[in-house]
């Protein structure tokens, strides 16, 4: 396998010193609303890195220029000091004004590089930032104050990734899937390097099996509807056998995954071969437990 883009662009790049200008002064009516800085939190996932925080730190690491409550580094946009692919999601509000297209192309390429492939970019900016290797998943008109206030965009990416990334973030190597089955389920669309389909979920034949079957073959499925009206995307994959049809989220197999070789290593040890019961409980579709509580307007994941 090897990757369909180059990745030159994305390497650690020369230091730059672009002008600096009074605009990226930091003042109070850059903090976020606390309603939409919880709407982004709830997206994150971890380690985050919040580039410009200013006054509004909600990531893991928060970056600025100037020292304010919540930073944890002071550090340059334009030569943001960690390495390449170090973060899973990336949140950045950079200075609109007197910025160059060259200077604006720089700030975006410096977020693109230090987060992970198929991770998570929020960027909220005047411009449309436009590269090979941002997937916009959404976007949408931020106007805070009212009327005749400043306008912008949040944008939502994805950073696009290839058939070797998935290999690499999931360990396929050290699994039951081949070079090949990856290739052929990439090929017909059933795992999206974009979206980081796990495919040790998708590609039957391995111990990542369904929670409540024990089936062993998912679809990776993202509900989109419910991710707009919740605040949060739901990443889930749906269970091939027809009488099951339960959707769970990633970490939702992970866990059955520990549990059950647990319970196996367990039994073993105590001389008894039974296994956990995995019969289908439900003969309609239904979704996981995170996913569940959505869907009933019960609790969605509680903010830091």
């Amino acid at each position: 396998m090897s990757r369909s883009r180059s990745l030159a662009s994305l390497e650690s790049p020369e230091p730059v010193a672009p002008d600096r200008h009074d605009t990226d002064d930091y003042n109070d009516s850059w903090n976020w609303p606390e309603d939409l800085t919880k709407m982004v939190k709830r997206q994150l996932n971890s380690p985050s890195l919040n580039v410009c925080a200013g006054g509004t730190p909600l990531a893991d690491v928060n970056l600025d220029k100037d020292p304010h409550d919540g930073v944890d580094i002071q550090g340059d946009m334009f030569n943001l000091p960690f390495e390449t692919e170090a973060f899973e999601s990336v949140v950045s509000d950079p200075p609109w004004l007197a910025k160059s297209a060259s200077e604006r192309r720089r700030m975006f390429k410096e977020v693109l590089r230090v987060t992970r492939p198929g991770g998570l970019i929020i960027y909220n900016s005047s411009w449309i930032p436009k590269d090979e290797w941002a997937n916009l998943r959404s976007e949408r008109i931020r106007q805070d104050k009212g009327f005749f206030h400043n306008s912008s965009f949040l944008f939502m990416f994805t950073k696009a990734a290839t058939a070797d990334d998935v290999a690499e973030v999931y360990d396929v190597e050290d699994s039951s899937v081949s070079d090949d089955a990856l290739v052929r389920h990439i090929r017909h669309g059933l795992v999206d390097p974009d979206q980081m389909t796990d495919p040790r979920i998708v590609i039957p034949g391995n111990d990542y099996t369904c929670p409540e079957c024990g089936h062993s073959s998912h679809r990776h499925v993202m509900d989109e509807g419910l991710s707009a009206c919740r605040g949060y995307q739901f990443n889930l994959y749906q269970c091939q056998n027809d009488a099951c049809g339960f959707r769970a989220t990633a970490d939702e197999i992970y866990d059955a995954r520990d549990t059950r070789l647990s319970a196996m290593e367990s039994s073993s040890e105590a001389g008894v071969g039974t296994l956990p019961d995995q019969s289908p409980r439900s003969a309609e579709p239904h979704p996981g437990r995170l996913y569940q509580n959505a869907v009933s307007g019960g609790p969605a994941p509680a903010d830091d």
